[in-house]
């Protein structure tokens, strides 16, 4: 647990640090990651490129969660392999802050698909919280949104009595 308290402070303080206070965000420089976290995110990117839901799940802990935007968390293996069997476009991840304690860590990072609009890097951003079992890095949580202004939703009508 003192790992977890450790890099849970770390990540606040790494998002404080990268927090802009301007009306236009700047994208952050892009990090070098240990080779086998790099090895995770292209493991992530092909398997998604490739529909490969069983692939994706893979690289989660057994009671790892995938958190979205608008959704509720999909938890565990075969939930996680069933949501990513609709993957399919070129996903590009790029992190911007990594830390670790032992065998726990969180990379932040901003991420495009092939469907995003030229010239648009970092359509959407994540977090990874991840552990290290066995030698090898899987991610016990993942979150992502984009960097979109959500739409406004229209109003609803009036009730009629």
């Amino acid at each position: 647990m003192r790992h977890i308290a450790v890099v849970l402070f770390l990540a606040s303080a790494a998002a404080f640090a990268q927090s802009d206070t301007g009306s236009e965000a700047q994208q952050a420089p892009t990090i070098a990651v240990p080779a086998d976290v790099q090895a995770l995110l292209t493991a992530f990117e092909k398997a998604y490129a490739a529909k490969d839901g069983p692939g994706v799940a893979s690289l989660f802990m057994p009671d790892g969660m995938e958190m979205l935007a608008n959704r509720p968390p999909v938890r565990g293996r075969d939930a996680i392999e069933k949501f990513y069997s609709n993957g399919g476009q070129s996903l590009t991840f790029r992190p911007i802050v990594f830390a670790a304690s032992g065998d726990v860590a969180f990379l932040i990072g901003g991420y495009s698909l092939s469907s995003a609009p030229a010239g648009d890097p970092d359509g959407n951003k994540f977090v990874f919280t991840l552990r290290k079992v066995a030698g090898r890095w899987l991610i016990q949580s993942a979150m992502s949104s984009s960097n979109r202004p959500q739409q406004p939703r229209p109003p609803r009508p009036a009730a009629q009595e």
